[in-house]
């Protein structure tokens, strides 16, 4: 990994810290928490040329919290600059998933193959950790580093949060 994309994703991460948005919609279960940053490690992993993965880790042997939905509305940086990408999210059935250190969770991150390539290729995607648009959490943002050797296409599709 180079100096410039190491620079960019702790700039990015750092810059999530205080980053909030609202949204409208369903409650968790009473007996579940909602995911937090601390709560989780977030990465990406490339599972071939078009398709990527989001991973959602426990962050340690005490972690029990759920999220639900499109990880949306999801960036993409180089550097601090965001790289132009139009998403599309299916809008298919997302259950409450349930993350412990047995139990991680996913999404994947699809790239329409006529899609010319992105203009610039991320170092950083910067995504809020999805709670089913509940009106009563305000969503926190998480940074991931984008695989360095991934190519990105303008256009690309998100999937929902679903177990591993």
């Amino acid at each position: 990994m180079n100096i410039r994309r190491s620079a960019s994703f702790l700039a990015i991460a750092a810059a999530t810290a205080g980053t909030t948005v609202f949204g409208a919609g369903t409650a968790v279960a009473a007996d579940d928490t909602w995911c937090t940053p601390d709560d989780l490690r977030v990465s990406v992993s490339q599972v071939n040329a078009h398709e990527f993965q989001l991973n959602f880790e426990a962050r340690n042997s005490t972690t029990d919290c759920t999220l639900q939905g499109y990880p949306q509305p999801m960036s993409f940086h180089f550097v601090g600059d965001q790289v132009p990408v139009d998403f599309e999210y299916p809008g298919e059935h997302s259950p409450e998933v349930r993350i412990t250190p047995d139990n991680p969770a996913q999404a994947r991150i699809s790239q329409d193959e006529a899609a010319a390539p992105a203009e610039q290729q991320p170092s950083t995607v910067l995504l809020p950790l999805p709670t089913a648009d509940d009106v009563n959490v305000t969503p926190k943002y998480v940074a991931a580093q984008w695989p360095d050797t991934a190519e990105l296409a303008s256009t690309v599709t998100v999937g929902p949060v679903l177990p591993a």
